[in-house]
């Protein structure tokens, strides 16, 4: 059985990624963008349609997330019903899940890629109103120092209680984790 926090996650992997390719559907389209821009977005969704082609090969996710994470116990026609996640065709494993958010990490590295000064201006403008925010961490030493910091909180507690667990604590650094 699934710890219930596993179970929060997934179903925030799958809500997460409905709510980008609504997005998507809905508003990444010619109807919605100046006419300078039209052709290079037909281009981008045309070349992304593969990778939408290998998602959608989960039939289930947009009903999963409708009638069992979104409104539970009611499905589209508001009846009442059991939310049994088994009835639907989705990731169940972590490596299919790690899949599904790397074919959306794809799609927004093509949309990157052909609207790099567009979504660079929209970030700056964007971080310009977040001026008055001050981080709680600066860089990956200061998340490393507070990790080594926690790790060793924690192992004095295991000590405390006789306990030794196998705990892997990740440490950050430019690289990654």
């Amino acid at each position: 059985m699934l710890h219930h926090f596993t179970i929060n996650l997934t179903h925030y992997i799958i809500l997460e990624s409905q709510s980008f390719f609504e997005e998507y559907r809905k508003h990444f389209t010619a109807m919605f963008v100046e006419s300078e821009y039209k052709d290079r977005l037909e281009a981008v969704r045309d070349i992304c349609k593969p990778v939408f082609k290998q998602i959608n090969k989960w039939k289930g996710l947009e009903s999963f997330r409708d009638n069992f994470i979104a409104h539970p116990w009611r499905n589209n026609k508001n009846s009442l019903v059991v939310p049994l996640d088994t009835r639907y065709d989705i990731p169940r494993t972590w490596i299919e899940f790690q899949f599904l958010k790397d074919l959306i990490h794809y799609i927004h590295e093509i949309i990157k890629a052909e609207f790099t000064l567009e979504m660079n201006e929209a970030m700056y403008f964007g971080n310009g109103l977040n001026e008055d925010v001050t981080p709680k961490f600066t860089g990956y030493s200061d998340i490393t120092r507070e990790t080594q910091n926690l790790m060793q909180e924690v192992d004095k507690k295991m000590a405390e209680h006789n306990k030794d667990y196998d705990i892997q604590f990740f440490y950050y650094s430019e690289e990654g984790v």
